[in-house]
């Protein structure tokens, strides 16, 4: 059923089981999830059916890092039934194995939940996102839902990596607005603003919603269970600006809420790969045309250092991609979707970087880039307040002296492999000290603010996302995070969502 807040009278209480707020990917997979278990579900969403300036402009807020930037939320968001997956490109990958585990040299990581425990979700997860072939098909007719292809089958210095996409790119608010609607037991209510979860007086569960409509009522909604899905900052945001009961917010009793925030730091342009052969003959972009006009379009291919690269270097991860064409610098490494996809095939093992390698020509190199988390990276509540007179988010973010550091030593494998090869040089072009300033720009994944810990110290929610302290109060999504990996976020939360909606209906509230 949809409904619209603003057709609701001043005053009015509203009960259900359970109440999620937020319907982006998070919020719209674990209520449709959660259809037909006999529990009742409200789902709130701030924003209409389509976008509207004036609730867009609720994200307004100041945005403090090593570039310009006017404002985070404001840019990279979307605040309308579908969230962000209104703008999304449909890029998806599940993390890394190596992300899950604890590195003793990334500072405060490791993830309490294992990653093969999460195969399963990944595969329904494929399902949601209209990705099902995101899967390699092993020569024993497994499926395995991540690509760490590597030489004859030994751990090589730089990996190619698939990142997939959905076909065609999902917009959670189309694709699963009719099933939403026909739902007896799921209210949908546009234009609901969350603006403070209330918990009762002993502090260790949420008793109700405030909800205020712009221009319009303000209401209340009781549920047993809550779970925030509203993005990796607004999830922060809401929490901590919950603080009428329990001062600093909720899940905040040891400082971590809002901390720790990370997005994937992005390089556009970093240096030159220099073909030192003979030039290549006839017009570039007709190669590149013969060469990938019959390539599936649902993924493309990134660089990674290897797992054992990574552990015995101790680097973070990251990926990188090869750009801008031009007749003369020709990249060896390069290995296109459909040679891939054929080489997979013939052999279970994967192919080499060189074995699988058109001679295409890249003169750019654009690097996705993991972070150490961060206490100083973090979301904030600024002094200045909203249309619903609640404070506006300010969001702080910090990259430290090593993560530079990844760059120039993933840059370093990039000119060993392409030296080895002997087949060309590379040319960095932009300075390490201004490398941000010249180059740099956010994902727009937020993530982290809300970190899955076992030990409440540590994080803000346990490893079925419920928040520490709080029986009743869970959070989805991306925020959960401990630490963020170089692939785009959408498949991995998706599959949290999925697993937190198989808690909910297995627990009693």
């Amino acid at each position: 059923m949809l409904l619209d807040a603003r057709d609701l009278e001043e005053g009015a209480v509203l009960e259900t089981d359970v109440c999620i707020v937020g319907a982006g990917a998070a919020g719209i997979t674990l209520a449709t999830e959660l259809r037909g278990s006999g529990l009742d579900v409200v789902l709130l969403e701030s924003g209409g059916r389509k976008d509207e300036p004036e609730t867009h402009r609720l994200y307004d807020g100041p945005f403090e890092g090593p570039f310009e930037k006017d404002n985070y939320c404001l840019d990279s968001r979307c605040r309308f039934f579908g969230g962000t997956t209104n703008r999304w490109t449909g890029t998806c990958r599940p993390f890394d194995d190596i992300d899950f585990e604890h590195r003793p040299w990334v500072h405060l990581s490791g993830w309490p939940i294992r990653r093969d425990g999460l195969d399963d979700y990944f595969t329904r997860a494929a399902e949601v996102l209209d990705s099902p072939v995101f899967r390699e098909h092993r020569g024993d007719g497994q499926l395995t839902p991540h690509n760490t292809l590597s030489e004859d089958g030994k751990p090589g210095r730089l990996v190619p990596k698939a990142m997939y996409r959905s076909q065609p790119v999902v917009r959670f608010g189309k694709k699963y607005r009719q099933v939403l609607e026909e739902a007896d037991d799921l209210r949908v209510i546009l234009h609901a603003n969350v603006t403070e979860l209330v918990a009762n007086a002993p502090g260790n569960a949420v008793t109700e919603a405030r909800i205020a409509v712009l221009c319009g009522p303000r209401v209340t909604l009781r549920a047993k269970r809550f779970v925030v899905a509203t993005g990796g900052v607004e999830n922060a945001r809401l929490l901590l600006a919950s603080n009428s009961v329990i001062p600093g917010g909720l899940g905040n009793q040891h400082g971590n809420l809002g901390r720790y925030f990370m997005d994937h730091a992005r390089l556009r342009v970093v240096g030159h790969l220099m073909w030192t052969g003979p030039k290549p003959k006839g017009s570039l972009g007709q190669r590149i045309r013969s060469e990938i006009s019959s390539a599936p379009k649902w993924f493309y291919i990134m660089y990674s250092p290897s797992t054992e690269v990574q552990r015995r270097e101790q680097m973070l991860n990251c990926g990188f991609r090869l750009m801008g064409s031009q007749v003369g610098h020709v990249d060896p490494l390069t290995v296109d979707a459909h040679r891939l996809a054929a080489a997979v095939d013939r052999h279970p093992g994967g192919p080499g970087l060189r074995e699988a390698a058109p001679k295409t020509a890249f003169k750019g190199i654009k690097f996705y880039i993991e972070h150490t988390p961060n206490r100083e990276s973090r979301v904030m509540l600024d002094d200045t307040l909203d249309p619903l007179g609640k404070p506006r988010t300010r969001v702080r973010w910090r990259i430290s002296d090593s993560d530079v550091d990844q760059i120039y030593r993933t840059l370093d494998l990039l000119g060993r492999e392409v030296g080895a090869a002997s087949r060309g040089r590379l040319r960095i072009t932009v300075d390490r000290d201004r490398i941000f300033q010249e180059q740099g720009f956010l994902g727009s994944h937020p993530m982290g603010t809300t970190r899955m810990t076992d030990d409440p110290k540590r994080g803000v929610v346990d490893p079925d996302c419920r928040v520490h302290g709080l029986g009743n109060l869970y959070v989805a999504g991306s925020s959960v995070f401990p630490t963020g990996g170089f692939a785009n976020p959408t498949m991995t939360l998706v599959a949290l969502a999925l697993r937190l909606a198989d808690h909910l209906k297995a627990t009693p509230a």
